[in-house]
């Protein structure tokens, strides 16, 4: 099956995208189990799963319309605070979730088939972690680090 070039330059983008956000979501993990956030790293790491799953699909995608998987995943980076890996992981899904809104969009004008419905639900996801990460800062400006670990701790959390 063929499809528009600009289909196939989008769904590669999106792969080193997800790629990306897989991998630098695995460092924010260890990094947070490192400062014993588990409940953190934990939901962390769920957003990892997400990431990986939505890759899967996208890199299938590229196979179904003949085109080989040609994307980098970038360089990842170990902050050392819980704050920073926030700003890290909301930075990274509104920027994502910007950009495939507008791959949804160019899928759709290019041919109305299986690949917008991938982006929606790469979408959803997005906004989901794009808003439990800003809860979360919301929570860290409100009581400041230490108190916002200390909450989250008695929360259970």
């Amino acid at each position: 099956m063929k499809t528009d070039e600009t289909v196939i330059a989008n769904l590669q983008t999106t792969c080193a995208v997800l790629s990306h956000m897989k991998e630098q979501f695995t460092i924010h993990k260890l990094a947070l189990c490192s400062m014993d956030l588990d409940w953190l790293a934990h939901r962390v790491h769920c957003w990892h799963k997400k990431a990986s799953h939505h890759e899967r699909i996208f890199i299938k995608r590229l196979l179904y319309y003949g085109a080989d998987p040609e994307f980098v995943c970038g360089s990842v980076k170990k902050l050392d605070d819980v704050e920073s890996v926030l700003n890290d992981c909301l930075s990274m899904s509104a920027s994502a979730l910007a950009q495939f809104t507008s791959f949804r969009k160019q899928a759709w004008e290019a041919l109305a088939d299986y690949t917008t419905d991938r982006y929606e639900h790469v979408i959803e996801d997005m906004e989901k972690i794009s808003f439990k990460a800003q809860r979360e800062l919301n929570l860290i400006n409100d009581l400041g680090q230490p108190g916002y670990v200390g909450a989250r701790l008695e929360d259970g959390k």
